[in-house]
């Protein structure tokens, strides 16, 4: 359940991302600093922690199987979600690097589950590449099942923007790559790696980013905006473990209709996750509505999600009511109370309803 959570834990980033512009706009994420930000930080939670299986969310969201403890953390990651849904929940900052070794730093901070501050920083070079990489001919669809190739391992570059850097990471469509982004992340007291690449293929431009431990574990992400129906901007995530592919998700986000909408999928084995959210705001108030899909040892199940989030006036506490409601013959479903201490920065009358 908690690998799932974090795939969400990257999607609300991305909601948030969507919440702090009050405009309307072809594109929901508006600089390239915001997507590689997303990319670096949601890619590096997702190394951070690889245990978890569809199966057992499937558990948890099997109302019959219900207990407080899966609510318990159901509301955890509930809460984180929401927490990046508010403009000033979230704080985004691009600044000139305190590294040496590293000319650009983007800095996230938010709070985490327990209500502790958490901070995210980025420090990175980017390199613009003069010639080909290499001349391998591109496919469409560069993710496969099989360990990826790689380069031999390098020692970190000092930034120097006239010097083309070797890449630890190589790729079937590498001969398209502009631009080359070399960095790391650092959570807490853990610092990961972060290599990345800037494409551009048939006039459609690719951003890909891998946060890595070493060359047979990492995380890699891939963003592109689809155009051909509606503005779609997706997130392709691909874990890799020991070598092998052990999970594989999407998450797309797009504006229809005045109302936002975010997709997640997950792919593990011959397990299957599926999870729709709509959002739209109205006098103050966000509506959201979640359904879910989900497959695994050959059984379905699905059903819908409504939370209600108030603020209660007496204790000031905040107030998150559940309400699981499964397809007929899936189980009765439940509702569910969880109380959480005021956070300073909420507004004292904000009600957001999750529907």
């Amino acid at each position: 359940m908690k690998k799932l959570f974090l795939l969400i834990l990257g999607l609300g980033i991305g909601i948030g991302i969507m919440s702090c512009s009050s405009e309307v706009t072809d594109e929901i994420i508006q600089s390239d600093e915001q997507v590689l930000a997303i990319q670096a930080v949601s890619s590096s939670m997702l190394l951070s922690y690889n245990e978890g299986t569809v199966e057992e969310m499937a558990n948890v969201m099997n109302p019959t199987d219900f207990s407080e403890d899966d609510i318990n953390d159901l509301d955890s990651y509930v809460e984180m979600i929401e927490t990046f849904l508010g403009n000033d929940q979230l704080e985004v900052e691009t600044t000139q690097s305190d590294n040496e070794d590293y000319e650009y730093m983007i800095v996230y901070t938010t709070l985490g589950i327990s209500q502790e501050a958490m901070e995210f920083k980025l420090y990175y070079n980017v390199y613009t590449i003069d010639e080909p990489i290499t001349d391998e001919p591109t496919t469409e669809d560069s993710v496969t099942d099989e360990p990826t190739t790689v380069a031999p391992a390098t020692e970190p570059l000092a930034f120097n923007p006239d010097r083309q850097p070797s890449m630890r990471f190589e790729d079937e469509d590498d001969e398209f790559v502009e631009e080359l982004i070399q960095g790391i992340m650092i959570i807490g007291d853990i610092t990961y790696e972060v290599e990345g690449k800037i494409l551009n293929v048939n006039g459609k431009e690719i951003s890909r980013i891998r946060s890595f431990i070493d060359e047979e574990n990492f995380v890699l992400v891939n963003y592109q905006i689809d155009d051909t129906e509606v503005d779609k901007e997706k997130f392709f995530y691909q874990m890799v473990k020991d070598g092998q592919v052990v999970s594989r998700s999407k998450v797309m986000i797009f504006e229809n209709d005045h109302m936002q909408h975010v997709q997640l999928e997950m792919i593990e084995g011959d397990e299957y996750a599926r999870y729709q959210f709509h959002l739209r705001e109205n006098s103050g108030v966000t509506y959201i509505h979640i359904n879910y899909r989900i497959e695994t040892n050959d059984e379905v199940s699905e059903g819908n999600i409504r939370l209600t989030k108030s603020i209660d006036p007496e204790t000031n506490e905040v107030i998150y009511a559940y309400q699981v409601t499964p397809n007929r013959g899936q189980g009765q479903g439940g509702q569910f109370n969880k109380r959480h201490h005021h956070r300073s920065y909420m507004q004292e009358n904000h009600q957001t309803t999750i529907l």
